[in-house]
């Protein structure tokens, strides 16, 4: 590209993401760059998950949207990587994105369209600095193993470490401590203490007994994991849990794995056990922000209890305890998940979701069982503020 043939480059700073749709399995879910906004020229991103070789090609027809911006029939796209958490997460060559490492990956991309401006005159539209996508690859041969109680507590020395379940666990007769809190240390709603790695469960072994009967050791935040910011937790089983954080003299959330997210993916994950909690109660997650949990189930008995008359601050969910889902960011949400359970609240009480921030609801999900709530109850939500 020359001097002479570039009399005009227009460089807008968006961010790109994509609605993950058909994921079964292994296989590569389709992607498409999706424009939501009012003109405003903002693009959502959600994750990718791959497979260490998978390959995904990129090309027109994953970019959606650029109507917008006449940037439609474009003539070159450069693919480039932002940053790793892990060296060799993923490859570039030309179009081509190649999972390698286990780790979580953004990848950018610059797109050119060749056309004339008002005066004829041959020019180069550039749009630059696109999040093309937040992409988490799996590599099970260099992932670190899991196979006891001990190394499962360990996690939290590298929170953003890259783990396989490879055997079942049984913790009875041990009080746990949810990965990530630490004594002595109060975090922020999410920080340091969270966990940003990726752990499954490729083999279906089952992690059994998980015991947390007070909230003095874990600042009001019951589950497996304490919190999670930006990890990947997919096929973990818990069966004959017993979480119950109701206790809390401040706030407290509880969830099988998890107490609270912020951009997390939570996949294919099972619990069967009783939750309690004192403000957010759910089978899967306790409280939940711009996320996805799929495919999850839940089997027994949830309760949010709380005195306050504060109605925005309670709620059971037999999948989640409450979440922000929003119409105009489809990629996150609650999908496919299954539950059979008793939930129970003094406020609200949903056989998925007990309290929604927002306008969107949990897709293609069931509910079994029965349902009690003060304030409001419903077999997918109890409440929504939209």
């Amino acid at each position: 590209m020359t001097k002479k043939k570039i009399a005009l480059v227009l460089v807008l700073a968006l961010t790109l993401g994509f609605s993950l749709m058909g994921c079964s399995g292994n296989k590569l879910p389709i992607v498409h760059a999706t424009y939501i906004g009012d003109g405003d020229g903002v693009y959502r991103t959600a994750d990718l998950v791959m497979n260490a070789g998978e390959k995904l090609v990129v090309n027109q027809s994953h970019f959606n949207g650029l109507e917008n911006w006449n940037m439609t029939g474009f003539n070159r796209l450069e693919l480039s990587v932002d940053y790793e958490t892990h060296e060799g997460v993923v490859s570039i060559n030309n179009n081509v994105i190649t999972a390698g490492n286990s780790g979580r990956a953004a990848v950018m991309a610059t797109i050119h369209k060749n056309c004339r401006d008002e005066n004829g005159k041959r020019v180069t539209f550039v749009l630059s600095q696109i999040t093309f996508a937040f992409i988490r690859v799996v590599d099970e041969a260099t992932m670190t193993p899991i196979t006891t109680a001990q190394q499962l507590k360990d996690i939290e020395l590298d929170l953003g470490g890259n783990y396989i379940l490879k055997a079942d666990i049984n913790l009875a007769g041990i009080e746990w401590q949810p990965i990530g809190f630490m004594d002595g240390i109060v975090p922020p709603y999410l920080g340091r203490t969270s966990f940003f790695g990726i752990f499954v469960n490729s083999d279906n072994f089952t992690i059994k007994n998980l015991t947390i009967n007070s909230s003095q050791n874990n600042n009001g935040r019951g589950g497996l994991f304490h919190s999670i910011d930006k990890g990947y937790v997919d096929g973990i089983v818990l069966e004959n849990v017993s979480i119950d954080v109701s206790d809390s003299e401040g706030h407290s959330s509880a969830g099988g794995i998890v107490a609270v997210t912020l951009n997390a993916l939570i996949t294919n994950c099972k619990v069967e056990g009783n939750i309690a909690a004192k403000n957010f109660a759910g089978g899967i997650v306790g409280s939940e922000s711009w996320g996805v949990v799929a495919n999850c189930e839940f089997k027994g008995t949830i309760k949010a209890l709380n005195p306050s008359q504060n109605f925005e601050n309670v709620g059971a969910g037999g999948i989640v305890g409450t979440s922000a889902l929003y119409t105009d960011r489809p990629y996150f949400g609650i999908f496919d998940c299954k539950v059979n359970a008793t939930v129970i609240s003094t406020h609200f009480a949903g056989g998925i979701v007990g309290f929604i921030l927002g306008d969107a609801r949990p897709i293609n999900c069931i509910f079994t069982g029965s349902l009690q709530g003060a304030m409001g109850q419903g077999e997918i939500f109890g409440y929504s503020t939209m």
